[in-house]
């Protein structure tokens, strides 16, 4: 991962991996990385705010990423 971190959400979405926020030093993080099936990184439009304890999942061509309980805020990433 580009950044060291844990409680960070993860996917898939077609051939790739996507992990995304996460935890790192008490600090909530707002990066995302997609990795493709040869496994090369990309850096990707960070999340609309940061967080940690999120969730991920995948619905048809559409990676969904639950970030903030309290405004409700979800973001929404698609393999281009």
């Amino acid at each position: 991962l580009s950044v060291a971190r844990n409680w960070l959400a993860a996917t898939t979405l077609e051939n790739n991996a996507i992990f995304a926020g996460g935890m790192r030093n008490d600090t909530r993080q707002s990066t995302v990385d997609v990795f493709d099936s040869s496994l090369v990184r990309t850096i990707t439009t960070p999340l609309s705010s940061p967080g940690y304890q999120i969730a991920g999942t995948t619905i048809g061509r559409y990676a969904l990423i639950g970030i903030d309980e309290i405004n409700k805020t979800m973001d929404v990433y698609k393999i281009l």
